[in-house]
């Protein structure tokens, strides 16, 4: 699955930057699922655009995985001067259930 996300957005976006990682460890699925999602991408594409434009055109372009086979998906989207104000700081997301 990752490799299908990552394929679909370079083709359609060009990111400067693109990095996925499969969170579904953080859940309540089995070591082996691939359904939670956290993506951090800087475009230069996403210059004056809104969070919520830069979150719909992704949700476009994975439109069929997220019907079939993610079940969440989050998103840190930047352009290249955001990205670098940002410290080109990758943000983490919060297990979601206790692990112990």
């Amino acid at each position: 699955m990752k490799k299908i996300i990552k394929k679909k957005l370079n083709a359609i976006l060009s990111p400067t930057f693109l990095y996925i990682q499969n969170e579904s460890y953080k859940h309540k699925n089995s070591k082996n699922a691939y359904t939670h999602f956290s993506i951090t991408i800087v475009c230069k594409k996403f210059k004056n655009k809104s969070q919520l434009i830069r979150h719909q055109l992704i949700y476009q372009i994975l439109s069929r995985e997220l019907r079939h086979d993610i079940h969440a998906l989050s998103l840190h989207t930047y352009c290249d001067v955001e990205w670098k104000i940002n410290n080109r700081c990758i943000s983490s997301t919060p297990i979601c259930y206790n692990l112990n």
